[in-house]
């Protein structure tokens, strides 16, 4: 598989962490790509924030990609990390409706207690 569409316009290869676009690989490629690309050894990518300061694992909560998602948690992505608005992965998941992907954050420990910067909790917009 090439990689290429994923690295940004300056890049041919993979040399930082920096190069691929981890975020846009969970919103638009398969679990196969998402694999692959963190498969190059690159640890980082599963910490790291975009514009929004959302990580990987954000994306995949929010478009319903469970499998990605457990992938992600299972190499060590922080199921509680927030974004610039303090949502976790699971506000999305509860902002979204989607239960199954809420089960399976709270599956793995994610944090129903944590509030985002209107302070509401994932409950409160599971409930909206």
């Amino acid at each position: 598989m090439s990689h290429n569409k994923y690295l940004s316009d300056s890049e041919s290869s993979y040399d930082s962490d920096e190069d691929i676009d981890i975020h846009e690989v969970v919103r638009s490629g398969t679990f196969q790509e998402v694999k692959e690309a963190i498969a190059l050894d690159r640890p980082r990518l599963i910490a790291l924030k975009d514009e929004l300061g959302r990580i990987a694992l954000h994306y995949a909560a929010e478009l319903n990609k469970i499998k990605v998602a457990v992938f992600l948690i299972a190499k060590q992505a922080n199921v509680n990390a927030v974004d610039l608005i303090e949502q976790t992965a699971l506000h999305l998941a509860a902002i979204n409706g989607l239960t199954d992907m809420c089960r399976t954050l709270l599956e793995f420990k994610a944090d129903i207690t944590l509030r985002d910067k209107n302070c509401y909790t994932c409950l409160h917009h599971a409930v909206e």
